[in-house]
């Protein structure tokens, strides 16, 4: 799924998602857009590209790339190239 799409792993920032209360019919006609990216252009969604983020929510515990992370509040900030990524091409 593309949900972040034009998201660049080198560019240095965060792309924050944020998909804003729609109807379940909603959901299900633009469910589709997500693998070709298309979904973008939808009202109802988001994206910020950002340096750093605070997450605030009572009771939540974040989730990072599927493992548990740690409650909220927890600020992110990103660091430019502090993490080499190396391309399979």
């Amino acid at each position: 799924m593309r949900i972040c799409e034009g998201a660049r792993l080198d560019d240095g920032l965060l792309h924050v998602v944020i998909i804003k209360p729609m109807s379940k019919l909603d959901l299900v006609r633009t469910f589709p857009k997500l693998f070709q990216g298309t979904h973008v252009t939808h009202p109802q969604y988001e994206h910020h590209a950002v340096r750093q983020v605070t997450i605030a929510a009572p009771d939540i515990v974040a989730y990072a790339d599927g493992e548990r992370f740690g409650a909220l509040p927890l600020t992110i900030e990103a660091v430019p190239q502090a993490l080499q990524v190396l391309s399979g091409s």
